[in-house]
């Protein structure tokens, strides 16, 4: 990790907690934990999916046809985010119709 790097992110989290009004419940080693209610969850996970795999790199492996596991592996993510963000996205319903309108 570059120098630096590990205090940057500490600060971005920290800037992200507050924003998102989120209460730190206790911290262990290295790791805080949080409480929050179940659509601050929500939006957690949406904005992790988004940062781990931006819609434009899902909408290029689509273009590939790439299934989750390829992209979980490619981007060292899990088989269950890669299949959240090709279905939330939208990209695999985009890539299905522009391949049609292709073809007609």
């Amino acid at each position: 990790m570059r120098r630096g790097f590990k205090a940057e992110a500490e600060r971005l989290a920290a800037e992200l907690r507050d924003e998102m009004g989120l209460a730190e419940v206790e911290r262990v080693g290295d790791v805080d934990f949080f409480t929050c209610d179940a659509e601050q969850e929500e939006e957690v996970n949406w904005l992790a999916g988004c940062l781990l795999l931006p819609r434009s790199l899902v909408l290029r492996a689509a273009w590939k046809d790439w299934d989750p596991e390829r992209i979980a592996a490619e981007h060292q993510v899990s088989v269950a985010m890669a299949r959240f963000r090709l279905n939330a996205s939208g990209v695999l319903i985009q890539v299905a119709r522009a391949r049609k309108k292709r073809r007609q």
